[in-house]
Protein backbone atom coordinates (compact mmCIF):
# COMPACT_ATOMS: atom_id res chain seq x y z
CA UNK A 1 0.00 0.00 0.00
CA UNK A 2 1.54 3.31 -1.18
CA UNK A 3 1.86 6.13 1.55
CA UNK A 4 -0.15 9.54 0.84
CA UNK A 5 2.50 12.24 0.47
CA UNK A 6 1.42 15.36 1.82
CA UNK A 7 2.29 18.81 0.23
CA UNK A 8 4.41 20.84 2.64
CA UNK A 9 3.56 24.42 3.45
CA UNK A 10 7.02 26.48 3.30
CA UNK A 11 6.46 28.33 6.65
CA UNK A 12 9.81 29.41 6.85
CA UNK A 13 10.12 30.98 3.78
CA UNK A 14 6.66 32.15 3.98
CA UNK A 15 8.02 33.65 7.31
CA UNK A 16 11.42 35.07 5.62
CA UNK A 17 9.46 36.55 2.56
CA UNK A 18 7.28 38.45 4.84
CA UNK A 19 10.66 39.53 7.33
CA UNK A 20 11.47 40.66 3.80
CA UNK A 21 8.91 42.63 2.57
CA UNK A 22 8.24 44.05 5.74
CA UNK A 23 11.97 45.95 6.14
CA UNK A 24 11.52 47.28 2.77
CA UNK A 25 8.34 48.85 3.49
CA UNK A 26 9.63 50.23 6.45
CA UNK A 27 12.68 51.49 4.61
CA UNK A 28 10.49 52.69 2.05
CA UNK A 29 8.29 54.47 4.76
CA UNK A 30 10.93 55.97 6.83
CA UNK A 31 12.72 57.57 3.01
CA UNK A 32 9.43 58.58 1.66
CA UNK A 33 8.01 60.24 5.02
CA UNK A 34 10.41 62.81 5.27
CA UNK A 35 9.61 64.09 1.59
CA UNK A 36 6.34 63.95 1.97
CA UNK A 37 5.53 66.10 4.94
CA UNK A 38 8.65 68.42 3.51
CA UNK A 39 6.50 68.69 0.01
CA UNK A 40 3.05 68.98 2.50
CA UNK A 41 4.30 71.82 4.56
CA UNK A 42 5.79 74.28 1.86
CA UNK A 43 2.65 73.32 -0.13
CA UNK A 44 0.19 74.41 2.98
CA UNK A 45 2.48 77.49 3.32
CA UNK A 46 2.50 78.71 -0.36
CA UNK A 47 -1.62 78.15 -0.23
CA UNK A 48 -1.77 80.36 2.91
CA UNK A 49 0.45 83.00 1.49
CA UNK A 50 -0.49 82.81 -1.78
CA UNK A 51 -4.88 82.34 -1.25
CA UNK A 52 -5.64 84.68 0.45
CA UNK A 53 -3.98 87.76 -1.21
CA UNK A 54 -4.68 86.25 -4.81
CA UNK A 55 -8.83 86.24 -3.98
CA UNK A 56 -8.55 89.53 -2.57
CA UNK A 57 -7.20 91.25 -5.85
CA UNK A 58 -9.09 88.49 -8.13
CA UNK A 59 -12.37 90.23 -6.46
CA UNK A 60 -10.64 94.01 -6.95
CA UNK A 61 -10.32 93.44 -10.57
CA UNK A 62 -13.11 91.56 -11.07
CA UNK A 63 -14.94 94.41 -9.89
CA UNK A 64 -13.52 97.02 -11.62
CA UNK A 65 -13.76 95.52 -14.89
CA UNK A 66 -17.55 94.90 -14.35
CA UNK A 67 -17.90 98.42 -13.48
CA UNK A 68 -15.95 99.60 -16.57
CA UNK A 69 -18.25 97.23 -18.60
CA UNK A 70 -15.21 94.88 -19.62
CA UNK A 71 -15.95 91.37 -19.59
CA UNK A 72 -13.62 89.32 -18.12
CA UNK A 73 -14.02 85.71 -15.59
CA UNK A 74 -12.33 85.19 -12.38
CA UNK A 75 -10.68 82.36 -13.72
CA UNK A 76 -8.66 84.71 -16.19
CA UNK A 77 -7.53 87.43 -13.43
CA UNK A 78 -7.36 84.43 -10.39
CA UNK A 79 -3.41 83.39 -11.34
CA UNK A 80 -1.55 81.26 -9.22
CA UNK A 81 1.39 82.79 -8.05
CA UNK A 82 0.08 86.38 -8.48
CA UNK A 83 -0.71 85.80 -4.46
CA UNK A 84 2.42 85.59 -3.46
CA UNK A 85 3.85 88.53 -5.34
CA UNK A 86 1.77 90.40 -4.02
CA UNK A 87 2.49 88.96 -0.08
CA UNK A 88 6.06 89.64 -1.15
CA UNK A 89 5.07 93.40 -2.02
CA UNK A 90 3.25 93.55 1.60
CA UNK A 91 5.74 92.42 3.91
CA UNK A 92 8.59 95.15 1.74
CA UNK A 93 6.34 97.73 1.84
CA UNK A 94 5.62 97.37 5.90
CA UNK A 95 9.24 96.55 6.87
CA UNK A 96 9.85 99.80 4.82
CA UNK A 97 7.44 101.96 6.64
CA UNK A 98 7.70 100.05 9.95
CA UNK A 99 11.64 101.41 9.64
CA UNK A 100 10.49 104.75 9.32
CA UNK A 101 9.71 107.08 12.67
CA UNK A 102 5.95 107.70 10.90
CA UNK A 103 5.51 104.42 10.49
CA UNK A 104 6.54 103.48 13.94
CA UNK A 105 4.31 105.99 15.66
CA UNK A 106 1.20 104.30 13.35
CA UNK A 107 2.69 101.01 13.50
CA UNK A 108 1.96 101.45 17.65
CA UNK A 109 -1.23 103.23 17.59
CA UNK A 110 -2.30 99.84 15.50
CA UNK A 111 -0.85 97.67 18.39
CA UNK A 112 -2.64 99.84 20.88
CA UNK A 113 -5.91 98.57 19.70
CA UNK A 114 -5.23 95.17 19.35
CA UNK A 115 -3.70 95.12 23.06
CA UNK A 116 -7.45 95.94 23.93
CA UNK A 117 -8.70 92.99 22.26
CA UNK A 118 -9.93 90.27 24.65
CA UNK A 119 -8.25 87.19 23.88
CA UNK A 120 -6.52 88.34 20.29
CA UNK A 121 -4.18 90.97 23.01
CA UNK A 122 -2.39 88.24 24.49
CA UNK A 123 -2.30 86.12 21.51
CA UNK A 124 -0.09 88.91 19.44
CA UNK A 125 1.47 89.77 22.40
CA UNK A 126 2.73 86.60 22.84
CA UNK A 127 4.23 85.78 18.89
CA UNK A 128 5.16 89.55 18.83
CA UNK A 129 7.42 88.70 21.81
CA UNK A 130 8.88 85.50 20.41
CA UNK A 131 9.97 86.83 17.04
CA UNK A 132 10.99 89.86 18.56
CA UNK A 133 13.42 88.10 20.53
CA UNK A 134 14.51 85.41 17.66
CA UNK A 135 14.51 88.11 15.21
CA UNK A 136 16.00 91.08 16.47
CA UNK A 137 17.00 91.83 20.83
CA UNK A 138 18.65 88.33 20.95
CA UNK A 139 20.58 87.47 18.37
CA UNK A 140 22.36 84.11 20.28
CA UNK A 141 18.89 82.26 20.93
CA UNK A 142 18.49 79.06 19.57
CA UNK A 143 21.99 79.38 18.72
CA UNK A 144 23.61 77.17 21.22
CA UNK A 145 23.06 74.12 22.64
CA UNK A 146 22.99 73.07 25.76
CA UNK A 147 23.37 69.62 28.13
CA UNK A 148 21.37 69.88 31.24
CA UNK A 149 20.52 67.57 33.93
CA UNK A 150 17.20 67.20 33.78
CA UNK A 151 14.13 65.37 35.46
CA UNK A 152 16.30 64.48 38.23
CA UNK A 153 20.49 64.45 38.97
CA UNK A 154 21.74 61.64 36.85
CA UNK A 155 19.86 61.99 33.91
CA UNK A 156 20.64 64.82 31.15
CA UNK A 157 18.85 66.09 28.05
CA UNK A 158 19.34 68.48 25.28
CA UNK A 159 18.13 72.53 25.22
CA UNK A 160 18.59 75.60 23.40
CA UNK A 161 19.86 78.60 25.39
CA UNK A 162 17.20 81.31 25.12
CA UNK A 163 18.57 84.15 27.21
CA UNK A 164 19.77 84.81 30.57
CA UNK A 165 17.76 84.89 33.67
CA UNK A 166 16.00 88.03 34.86
CA UNK A 167 17.92 90.44 37.53
CA UNK A 168 14.97 89.85 40.50
CA UNK A 169 15.37 86.16 39.94
CA UNK A 170 19.39 86.22 39.86
CA UNK A 171 18.82 88.00 43.09
CA UNK A 172 16.42 85.72 44.63
CA UNK A 173 18.30 82.16 43.81
CA UNK A 174 21.53 84.49 44.33
CA UNK A 175 23.16 83.10 41.27
CA UNK A 176 23.25 83.52 37.85
CA UNK A 177 20.77 81.97 35.86
CA UNK A 178 20.08 81.29 32.59
CA UNK A 179 16.39 80.40 30.23
CA UNK A 180 16.94 76.84 28.24
CA UNK A 181 13.58 75.93 25.94
CA UNK A 182 13.88 72.17 26.52
CA UNK A 183 11.73 70.60 22.87
CA UNK A 184 9.80 67.51 22.79
CA UNK A 185 9.78 64.31 20.68
CA UNK A 186 9.15 64.32 17.69
CA UNK A 187 7.49 67.63 17.74
CA UNK A 188 9.87 70.15 18.87
CA UNK A 189 7.79 72.93 18.06
CA UNK A 190 6.45 72.24 22.07
CA UNK A 191 8.18 72.09 24.59
CA UNK A 192 8.94 73.99 27.85
CA UNK A 193 11.05 76.62 29.43
CA UNK A 194 13.37 75.45 32.66
CA UNK A 195 15.38 78.39 34.09
CA UNK A 196 18.68 76.48 35.42
CA UNK A 197 21.82 77.86 37.51
CA UNK A 198 24.61 78.87 34.75
CA UNK A 199 27.08 76.59 36.46
CA UNK A 200 24.68 73.70 35.78
CA UNK A 201 24.48 74.45 32.25
CA UNK A 202 27.14 72.64 29.87
CA UNK A 203 27.55 74.41 26.35
CA UNK A 204 28.25 71.96 23.68
CA UNK A 205 29.84 72.31 20.12
CA UNK A 206 26.87 70.81 18.71
CA UNK A 207 25.36 72.86 15.70
CA UNK A 208 21.22 73.72 16.81
CA UNK A 209 20.64 71.54 13.56
CA UNK A 210 22.05 68.01 14.69
CA UNK A 211 20.79 68.79 17.69
CA UNK A 212 17.35 69.20 16.21
CA UNK A 213 17.49 65.92 14.25
CA UNK A 214 18.40 64.09 17.17
CA UNK A 215 15.32 65.13 19.50
CA UNK A 216 12.82 65.07 16.82
CA UNK A 217 14.08 61.38 15.97
CA UNK A 218 13.96 60.29 19.45
CA UNK A 219 17.65 59.36 19.22
CA UNK A 220 17.24 57.27 16.51
CA UNK A 221 20.05 59.78 14.05
CA UNK A 222 23.30 60.09 16.31
CA UNK A 223 25.57 62.03 13.39
CA UNK A 224 29.10 60.54 15.10
CA UNK A 225 31.18 63.47 12.48
CA UNK A 226 29.84 66.87 12.77
CA UNK A 227 31.82 70.41 13.37
CA UNK A 228 30.00 73.40 13.84
CA UNK A 229 30.87 74.98 10.11
CA UNK A 230 28.69 72.10 8.74
CA UNK A 231 26.00 72.44 11.02
CA UNK A 232 25.68 76.01 10.11
CA UNK A 233 25.96 75.87 6.05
Amino acid sequence: MKKRVFFRVPWEGIRQSFGALRYVFITGLITILPLAFTVYALQFLFSFIDRWPRELVSNVLLFLFNFFGLTISKEQINVPGMGLFISLLIICTVGYVSSKVLGRKLWKKIEDIILKIPIMGNIYTAFAKIFDTLFQHNQKAFREVALIPYPYKGCYTLGFITGDGLKEINDHIGEKMVSVFIPTTPNPTSGFMLLIKEKDVTVLKMPVEVAMKLIVSGGILKPENYTKDEGES
